[in-house]
């Protein structure tokens, strides 16, 4: 079933979460203003914000065969061995 006010909504609440003080400059925080602008089709903006968090994701499986800790992603310290 489609409700039609969903998306709207939906960028709203991501819109919401992502701007927020306390989650502007975080890792989820860009990627619910990643989703929002997804949700209005502002395409330009999305790559800009998930340009922005590229360094901080990456497959927990290739990091596993690194000796990375796969369980630690955004551990900087934990990667490092400190």
């Amino acid at each position: 079933m489609f409700l039609p006010d969903a998306p709207p909504l939906a960028a709203t609440a991501s819109f919401a979460v992502g701007s927020s003080a306390s989650e502007c400059d975080t890792v989820p925080g860009r990627q619910c203003m990643a989703s929002c602008f997804f949700l209005l089709r502002q395409f330009k903006d999305v790559n800009i914000y998930l340009s922005s968090i590229k360094p901080y994701i990456f497959n927990d499986n290739v990091s596993a065969q690194q000796g990375g800790e796969g369980d630690r992603p955004f551990s900087h310290a934990a990667r490092a061995g400190l």
